[in-house]
Formats: structure tokens, C-alpha cells, sequence
């Protein structure tokens, strides 16, 4: 059964945690990830970035990663770049798929073709979660397909295989990619078309330097140590964090293509503040996914549980913890 159309419920425009995602993590969501069409009834799909460019003229491969990013931090997708596989997590469950045996057979179908270990995991604690919201489904005692779910809820889920964050932060020709020209909050990862890269552009990841959570905790910031690193021996007092150096000199201020040595000292100083910058924001999130961890009444994402161990519907943050909420995933 081929898909010919995505269900988008009306609600998300009340959804107050998927508007605080960035516009373009919204769109790479509503416009791209849940119409493609090999998203199978799993909510699984090809995870192919590269291909994705060709969605828009000005959708370069470090952009869509970025809010792929996003997307993953608020698990709204999951993603396996081993097995190059995406999951909208909660496509089974918002599209009532197990309400009738029909397209529970298709979701059990789909189930067998999904590569990945860690979606197959997450696919049976959404089949799980729906069998506990909507016991009085016909599919859950149906002859045909009762079985096979009863064995698919039966094998292991992420408590099991628990999932692991695969999305880094994008670089091209061996430098970070520059999301906007300026970031005045240093925790937070913001999407712009200030600076694009070509798509022609060689563009890896760089596993030893992870985009920042997108939300942080206000308990015990690490400060940035010594703010950026000056390549002429001398700077004065140390910068202001939120308000970092200049990319090029004061003779260029919007950059030029001649060789300029104050414009490349420039822009190691930017370069450095940078990296001293996500140096702090890292340690800040590690700070607060070790609070969360140790938290009683959430999972290790922040999400406030039932009393029954599970996450609450709707899903909210927990209180136990100060969120910035402007800027979460």
C-alpha cells in the first residue's frame, strides 16, 4: 500500500514545544521527513541529506543537518547513519495506524524491513504506548494481526537498546559551519540564511565537536575559559562572552578577497571564541543531562513521566528543572 497523502492534525499549531523549534526543523519535519515517499507505515524513511538539497534552492546539505539537530534533540526523529534510516518517532501512534487490523498489517510489515536496532527499538515502545492508550483497538485480539504484534511488543525496546544521539555538527573543507554570523546566545544553535554553504561543497562530520543542546539549565554555567585565544600575544581584559570578536578587520569589516594578514588573525580570534564557546556549552550540557539523569520524575530527555513510568500525553517538560524555553528542541 503506497502512501498518497501525510496526515498533519490541526493541533500542532497548539503545540507549544514544536513551535519553539526553529522554522527550519519545523519545516524539514511537516514539509520534507513526513511526505517522503519511502516513509514506510514504522514512520521509517531513507536518511539520504545529500538528496534533500534538491527540496529548495536554498537548502544547503549543513542546513539541513542542523535542523536535523533540532529534531533529535526534541526527539521528534530519531536517525541511524549507519543504516542511513530516519523515524518519525511518533508517526504510528498520530496517524491511529493500529486502530484497524488492515494497516496494523502494514505497520507489522514495515516493522520487518526497518535495518536499524535502535528505530526498530523506538518502533516497539511507540506499538507499546499505543497498546496502553487504546486497549479497546480490534488489532490488539484480531486473529491475523494480534500475534505479531503481541511478538513485536514482546522484543526489546530502548530500555534495551538505548539510542544515541547521531547527529553532529556539520563542517565544510575541515571548519565549523558558521549557523549564523553571530550568536549572541552562546548555548543556543540557531538556523539563518545569513551564510549558506554551496551544496557543492565538501561537507563531513566532525564527531569531536557536537552541536550544544538546544535547551540549558541556568544552575551553575560554566564560565568560558579565557574567552578567546589571541594569536598576537597580547588582548587586554577578557571579552565579553555574549558579544564576540569580529570575522575580519576593521579596514574590511564586511571581508575581502585580497590577502589581508589582520583579516586572518581575525578570524582565528573569531575561530577560537567559537571553540572556547561550545567547549562551555558542552560542559554545561553535560552538567544538565547528569541533573536530568539523577531525576526522578522525568526520562533522561526531560520529559515529565506518569505515574506509571511513562511519558505524560501530552508531553511537558519536567517542572523539577529551569528551562529556557525560547530556544529548546
Amino acid at each position: 500500500m503506497a502512501r498518497e497523502h501525510a496526515r498533519i492534525w490541526l493541533d500542532i499549531n497548539s503545540d507549544d514545544d514544536f513551535e519553539a523549534l526553529p522554522f527550519d526543523a519545523q519545516g524539514l519535519y511537516t514539509r520534507v521527513i513526513l511526505t517522503l515517499e519511502d516513509l514506510n507505515y514504522c514512520g521509517v524513511a531513507d536518511w539520504r541529506p545529500r538528496k534533500l538539497t534538491t527540496k529548495a534552492p536554498d537548502l544547503p546539505l549543513a542546513r539541513i543537518l542542523t535542523a536535523a539537530h533540532h529534531l533529535e534533540a526534541g526527539r521528534y526523529c530519531l536517525f541511524d547513519l549507519n543504516t542511513e534510516e530516519v523515524l518519525a518517532r511518533s508517526f504510528i501512534r498520530r496517524d491511529e495506524l493500529l486502530r484497524n487490523p488492515k494497516m496494523a498489517a502494514a505497520v507489522i510489515k514495515a516493522y520487518s524491513g526497518i535495518a536499524s536496532k535502535q528505530l526498530r527499538a523506538a518502533v516497539v515502545d511507540e506499538i507499546r504506548r499505543v497498546r496502553d492508550e487504546h486497549p479497546e483497538y480490534s488489532s490488539w485480539s484480531h486473529k491475523d494481526v494480534g500475534p505479531a504484534l503481541s511478538k513485536i511488543m514482546g522484543k526489546d525496546g530502548s530500555a534495551e537498546v538505548p539510542y544515541t544521539d547521531q547527529i553532529p555538527i556539520p563542517v565544510t573543507n575541515g571548519q565549523t559551519v558558521p549557523i549564523t554570523n553571530r550568536i549572541s546566545n552562546p548555548d543556543a544553535v540557531q538556523i539563518s540564511n545569513a551564510q549558506t554553504v554551496p551544496n557543492s561543497e565538501s561537507i563531513g562530520y566532525a564527531d569531536s565537536v557536537p552541536i550544544p543542546s538546544t535547551y540549558t539549565s541556568t544552575s551553575t554555567p560554566a564560565p568560558l575559559e579565557g574567552g578567546y585565544v589571541s594569536t598576537e600575544g597580547h588582548q587586554g581584559d577578557e571579552p565579553d562572552p555574549t558579544n564576540p570578536p569580529p570575522p575580519h578587520c576593521p579596514k574590511h569589516p564586511g571581508g575581502t578577497d585580497r590577502p589581508c594578514r589582520a583579516c586572518g588573525d581575525a578570524r582565528e580570534r573569531a575561530d577560537a571564541w567559537d571553540a572556547n564557546r561550545r567547549t562551555a556549552a558542552e560542559a554545561r550540557r553535560r552538567a544538565f543531562l547528569a541533573e536530568l539523569d539523577a531525576c526522578p520524575d522525568c526520562d533522561e530527555h526531560g520529559w515529565a513521566l506518569d505515574d506509571d513510568g511513562t511519558p505524560t500525553d501530552p508531553a511537558r517538560r519536567c517542572p523539577n528543572h529551569t528551562w529556557q524555553e525560547t530556544t529548546h528542541a
